[in-house]
C-alpha cells in the first residue's frame, strides 16, 4: 500500500472520528463549551436546540473540510451526487428489505455474541420521542451518508477500486457504532448503502433507506412508551424468535435487495 493510499485512509478515519455523533471529538468539544456558556445554563436554549446546534456544527464543520480535499464547491458536491431519479416505490422497496434484513441480521448476532446489545430496546438519550425521531430518524441519517457515502466513500474512490473504497468505507462506519453486534451490522448496512450509491450514482437513495431505518428502530425503542401493556410484550415475543427464523428471513431479505438493487437501470459510476 503507498503512502499517498495510506494518507487517505487516516483523513477518512480522522474525518469520521471528528464528526460521528455523539461519539465525536468535535462534538464532545462543542458540548463542553455550551457546558460553560451562561445564556444556555439559564435554560434560554433547551436541551434539544443546544443539542441540535452542537450536532449541527459538528457536521457542518468536517463537511466543508471534507469539500475542500474533494476540491469541490457546494454546489458541485451535491450536483455530483445527484444521480439518477428512482421510483418512490422503488426506493420504499429498498427500505422495507433493508430494514427486514437489519432487524433480523442484528438478532442473529446477538445470539452468537450474547454479551452484546442490538441497540434496540433501550431508549436513546433525547428526552421524548419526537425529538429522538429528529436526531435519529432524520438529521442523523442525513448527516452520515453526506460523509461517509458522498465525502469518505467518494474520496476513496479516487486512490483504491470501488470495492475496496466500500469496503473500507463501511468498515470506517461500523467501527464508531457501539457494541460487536452493532457494529458488524452497521458494516454490512454500509456496504448496501454503498453499494446502492455505486448503482444509482444518487445519494438521495441511501439517505432515504438510512431514514427509514432508523425511524423504524426508532419506533421499536418508544413502543413501551406508546403501548406501556403490550410494548414489553412485543419486546419479549422479538427477542424469543427462534434463531433459524431470523436467518431465513435475513437470507431472503438481503437476496431479494441485491436483486432489486441490481436490476434498478444500469450502473452509473460515481464521480
Amino acid at each position: 500500500m503507498g503512502k499517498k493510499n495510506l494518507f487517505s485512509i487516516v483523513i477518512a478515519f480522522l474525518i469520521a472520528l471528528i464528526f460521528v455523533g455523539y461519539r465525536g471529538i468535535l462534538f464532545l468539544i462543542l458540548e463542553y463549551i455550551a457546558s460553560k456558556v451562561s445564556f444556555i445554563s439559564v435554560n434560554i436554549l433547551n436541551f434539544f436546540t443546544t443539542y441540535f446546534i452542537i450536532k449541527f456544527l459538528s457536521f457542518i464543520i468536517p463537511f466543508l473540510f471534507g469539500i475542500a480535499l474533494l476540491r469541490e464547491s457546494i454546489h458541485d458536491f451535491f450536483s455530483n451526487v445527484k444521480g439518477e431519479k428512482v421510483k418512490i416505490t422503488t426506493i420504499i422497496l429498498y427500505a422495507v428489505l433493508d430494514s427486514l434484513f437489519s432487524f433480523s441480521f442484528v438478532f442473529i448476532l446477538i445470539n452468537l455474541i450474547p454479551s452484546s446489545s442490538s441497540g434496540y430496546g433501550d431508549l436513546y438519550e433525547m428526552k421524548s420521542f419526537w425529538e429522538a425521531l429528529v436526531m435519529t430518524g432524520i438529521f442523523g441519517p442525513i448527516t452520515e451518508e453526506i460523509i461517509y457515502r458522498g465525502i469518505i466513500f467518494r474520496g476513496l474512490r479516487g486512490r483504491y477500486k470501488q470495492g475496496t473504497a466500500l469496503i473500507i468505507s463501511a468498515l470506517i462506519f461500523a467501527i464508531f457504532h457501539g457494541s460487536p453486534a452493532q457494529i458488524i451490522n452497521s458494516f454490512f448496512a454500509g456496504i448496501i448503502l454503498g453499494f446502492v450509491f455505486v448503482k444509482t450514482g444518487s445519494l438521495i437513495i441511501p439517505i432515504s433507506m438510512h431514514c427509514i431505518n432508523n425511524i423504524v428502530f426508532t419506533f421499536l425503542d418508544y413502543i413501551s412508551i406508546f403501548f406501556p401493556h403490550y410494548g414489553p410484550v412485543i419486546i419479549n415475543f422479538t427477542y424469543e424468535i427462534p434463531v433459524w427464523i431470523h436467518i431465513i428471513i435475513s437470507s431472503l431479505s438481503i437476496v431479494l435487495l441485491l436483486i432489486v438493487i441490481n436490476n434498478t437501470g444500469k450502473t452509473k459510476a460515481v464521480s
